[in-house]
């Protein structure tokens, strides 16, 4: 484990014993749920390459906290 592993750690498990959401968590979820949307519409040319690249950054860093197996 990484130490910003271990620090997001602590931290998203902080806010969860405080009552708060983890709201990036839910939007990885989100995502990951619309990927393979949101690929095939950008491969048929419906969403621009800019938009495609932000959706993509967006996954790309929560992926890096949540993991690829979620």
């Amino acid at each position: 484990m990484s130490i910003g592993f271990v620090v997001d750690y602590c931290v998203a498990r902080s806010e969860l014993e405080r009552g708060k959401k983890n709201n990036d968590e839910n939007k990885f979820i989100m995502l990951k749920k619309n990927y393979s949307v949101i690929q095939d519409k950008y491969e048929k040319g419906e969403i621009s390459e800019e938009r495609y690249g932000d959706f993509m950054k967006r996954y790309r860093e929560l992926e890096a906290l949540y993991g690829f197996d979620y």
